[in-house]
């Protein structure tokens, strides 16, 4: 954490006014048990956003798809291949 002087800092600050004793140390130990713990349940929430985007994607590319087909639509860029 040292290339990252605010990120420390506010973490010391948040951490000290969480505590219920601010002049203790910042145990590191247990800091770094709390990310594991938080890592694992985000890993859910990222996976899952992970393949909502995907369906994204693919719906948008359909949809372009589909809209450059129906008669009487094109998009902008099916008008600029036909010319």
């Amino acid at each position: 954490m040292v290339p990252l002087p605010l990120f420390r800092d506010k973490l010391t600050l948040v951490g000290a006014l969480a505590s219920s004793d601010p002049n203790r140390p910042l145990d590191g130990n247990m800091l770094m048990a709390w990310l594991r713990r938080e890592s694992v349940s985000v890993r859910g929430w990222v996976i899952l956003n992970g393949c909502l985007a995907a369906v994204n994607i693919v719906l948008f590319a359909a949809s372009h798809v589909l809209n450059c087909r129906a008669p009487g639509r094109s998009c902008l860029c099916c008008i600029s291949a036909r010319r």
